[in-house]
């Protein structure tokens, strides 16, 4: 099973927040997200870890995110358990982790917002800019596969050494390297696309995705 939690900032609730769930991380934690300047990155970092917890009760009964280090390309990992795969990602007001066994994920969200196509023409392959310019919503296309692309990275792990343009995600199955990849949209909200990404063997099964909007009032 792949679980996907999502949750949405809240000013109101802001300062209950950081003061009831921010103490019980790592010093280092704290001290990063207190240097944010605006409370929206602040409450996304910190909802990301608090889904991060959620997941975890949920997957293997454990409570406690506390053990969370990174690779030298700064991807996040349990120190403590390798079996548990995770990834994080938060854009515009809603943050979101996913969550599974063994296999390496990737999930990237982003707020769809106008862009201007020409900017980004090194970031796909020439037959996903064909793609993008026949369909007949061409943004929504687009961050369709911008974030199945950003979640493939992520779960490749290898950060931003990887073109965008040495793979494809046309497809069902995407390859890189010596890896195979699946890569799906995950609907999460309305001005939002979200994608993840689970590296599995050709042929495999991929399981199932349950989602979970989690409110921490």
């Amino acid at each position: 099973m792949v679980y996907v939690y999502y949750s949405r900032i809240s000013k109101r609730n802001h300062s209950l927040l950081v003061e009831e769930h921010l103490p019980h991380f790592p010093l280092d934690f704290q001290n990063r997200l207190h240097r944010f300047k605006r409370w929206e990155d602040l409450q996304l970092s910190l909802l990301g870890r608090l889904l991060l917890e959620r997941g975890i009760r949920e997957l293997a009964g454990n409570t406690s995110n506390n053990f969370v280090e990174y690779t030298p390309y700064n991807k996040p990992r349990f120190s403590t358990n390798d079996s548990i795969k995770f990834n994080i990602s938060h854009s515009g007001e809603i943050a979101t982790c996913a969550i599974t066994h063994h296999h390496e994920i990737g999930i990237d969200i982003e707020s769809i917002r106008p862009i201007i196509l020409d900017d980004l023409e090194n970031s796909m392959s020439k037959r996903e800019w064909e793609q993008i310019r026949a369909s007949d919503n061409v943004l929504k296309m687009f961050y369709s596969f911008w974030t199945r692309k950003e979640a493939v990275v992520k779960a490749y792990g290898e950060g931003l050494s990887i073109p965008l343009t040495s793979f494809e995600v046309t497809g069902k199955e995407i390859s890189y390297g010596n890896k195979t990849f699946t890569a799906t949209n995950v609907n999460i909200a309305a001005g939002y696309m979200c994608s993840l990404a689970l590296q599995y063997p050709p042929g495999s099964v991929v399981p199932p995705v349950a989602i979970r909007n989690v409110q921490f009032d």
